[in-house]
């Protein structure tokens, strides 16, 4: 697989400047407003996921594990825990 430099993904940088000009419409780190404003006008709970490319997600290897968790109860876990939050 050849990386070319449109392919190597954003920054930490890129995305802290893009979270705070977001905070002149609908607030910090809120990207995608018109997407996050369809999905309120069609009653649904939140925006459709998007995943990109990027470089520096600081934790990002915890995502790879939410399968592995949800394989071991993960989800029974949190039906029991979340009423006490």
């Amino acid at each position: 697989m050849t990386v070319r430099p449109s392919d190597v993904g954003s920054t930490l940088t890129e995305r802290c400047i893009e979270d705070l000009r977001a905070g002149d419409e609908l607030g910090i780190g809120t990207t995608r407003g018109e997407d996050r404003i369809d999905a309120w006008r069609s009653g649904t709970a939140e925006a459709t996921t998007e995943l990109g490319n990027h470089q520096s997600v600081i934790n990002a290897g915890v995502l790879l594990s939410i399968p592995a968790l949800y394989g071991q109860g993960l989800e029974k876990v949190i039906k029991t825990f979340a009423p006490l939050s």
